[in-house]
């Protein structure tokens, strides 16, 4: 355990040596919340509902985006490649500890140091965003939603280590990056909340793994989903996250 100590530590203090990136990061990513909340805003002025969301539904979706993804990021799929290209994994599979559990250990030291600038803003956002629309929000669906958001995480790196480990074989995984952002971008539900989409496209949304990343934790947290579809989710993230730890 001393071993994994160390190295979060590590990554800790060298995560505190890059804040002008993350203060830039956390400026493009309020940029792309208020961008969304100003075009569902003026979509709203002439619709009272979309699907089966009104104004103030949607709004809170957005706005409770941004935490759950703070919670759910990654950074393997930038790292890992770059170290089985050059490598450097080597010297790590050498050392006494598993080399999946410190790349974990490592991402998470990096979040923490992200967070700990994030999460009062967005915290904040959210809170006056709440003011601002008359938006409510339940405090037992809101813990249940960040407790499904560290599940989520634990899914996404599985599956960002799975799509990494292809480095092996491919000179280059930028594609495969690439792709695993589109599709979170579009079945992720990082680009809208994905029960807007047409019911007979919904399922192939509700097929891949990618909606459990953002969509579950952020609809769970809005109190949008009875018990059973909670129960039900939680039971295909662990399926998928069984898969993915296998492969």
């Amino acid at each position: 355990m001393k071993k994994y100590w160390t190295l979060f530590k590590v990554d800790l203090a060298n995560s505190l040596e890059y804040r002008g990136f993350l203060i830039i990061w956390i400026l493009t990513e309020l940029v792309s919340l208020f961008s969304a909340i100003f075009l569902w805003t003026a979509i709203f002025r002439t619709n009272n509902m979309v699907g089966s969301y009104d104004r103030q539904k949607m709004l809170t979706y957005y706005l409770l985006l941004p935490t759950v993804g703070g919670l759910v990021s990654t950074f393997i799929s930038e790292r890992l490649p770059k170290m089985i290209k050059d490598g450097e994994i080597s010297v790590d599979l050498l050392k006494p500890y598993s080399f999946a559990t410190s790349m974990m250990i490592r991402n998470l030291g990096v979040k923490v140091v992200q967070q700990v600038f994030k999460i009062p803003i967005y915290i904040a956002v959210l809170y006056f965003g709440a003011i601002i629309f008359d938006l409510h929000l339940a405090l037992g669906w809101l813990s249940a939603g960040v407790v499904i958001a560290v599940l989520a995480y634990f899914l996404n790196f599985w599956l960002s280590y799975s799509l990494s480990m292809a480095a092996f074989w491919m000179d280059d995984i930028w594609a495969l990056s690439l792709l695993n952002t589109v599709m979170l971008l579009i079945f992720g539900g990082l680009s809208f909340p994905i029960d807007i989409v047409p019911t007979s496209f919904r399922w192939l949304f509700n097929l891949l793994p990618f909606r459990l990343i953002y969509y579950f934790p952020v609809s769970v947290a809005q109190g949008r989903f009875d018990y059973p579809d909670v129960f039900v989710g939680l039971v295909h993230m662990v399926i998928w996250l069984s898969f993915f730890c296998l492969l």
